[in-house]
C-alpha cells in the first residue's frame, strides 16, 4: 500500500516477473506483505517482505484502510512479524 492509501497487487503466477516493489516503482509504501483473495473475500493477510521491513504502524494503517473500505476482517488469517 502507498503512502496515499492505494493497495497495488500482483497475481502469484506472475511474482517471478515482477517484484513486489517494482509495483510501487521502488519508491515510499505505508506497508507491503501478502494477501489472499478467493471469490472477492480477503482470506490471509501477512506483512513478509524481502524488501519493505514491517512495522506495527504499517500494519496499523492497512487495517485501517481496509476497514474504512468495508472489508470483513472477521475471518481474516493475519500472519503480522512486525515487533515495532
Amino acid at each position: 500500500m502507498d503512502p496515499h492509501g492505494n493497495f497495488y497487487v500482483s497475481l502469484r503466477r506472475v511474482v517471478s516477473r515482477i517484484h513486489h516493489s517494482t509495483l510501487s516503482g521502488g519508491g515510499p509504501v505505508a506497508a507491503a506483505g501478502e494477501l489472499r483473495v478467493r471469490e472477492g473475500r480477503l482470506l490471509t493477510l501477512t506483512d513478509h517482505s524481502g524488501h519493505y521491513p514491517p512495522t506495527r504502524f504499517g500494519n496499523e494503517i492497512v487495517m485501517s484502510e481496509l476497514q474504512q473500505r468495508g472489508v470483513n476482517t472477521a475471518d481474516v488469517l493475519f500472519d503480522f512479524a512486525a515487533t515495532e
